[in-house]
């Protein structure tokens, strides 16, 4: 995200504070964006891991349900 700026920071020039504010905004909203973006992924990542957690779960159930004996199995 390092660029430069080949303009002269002279702000008593109409022109060059119309640059300079709309190169800020424009990293402000690339900044945003980005930040968003990451959010996005970790709200994301963190509901696949409690997909992948309830899962584990229900699997782990499931193998203690059917350890568990049943009538019509022990009947001779």
């Amino acid at each position: 995200m390092s660029e430069t700026l080949d303009i002269s920071l002279d702000l008593s020039s109409k022109k060059n504070r119309r640059f300079i504010h709309a190169y800020i905004r424009r990293l402000l909203k690339q900044y945003t964006s980005e930040n968003n973006k990451r959010k996005r992924l970790q709200e994301e990542n963190a509901a696949l891991r409690k997909y992948i957690d309830d899962t584990a779960d229900l699997v782990e159930f499931a193998k203690n349900v059917r350890a568990i004996p049943r009538p019509h199995d022990t009947i001779p």
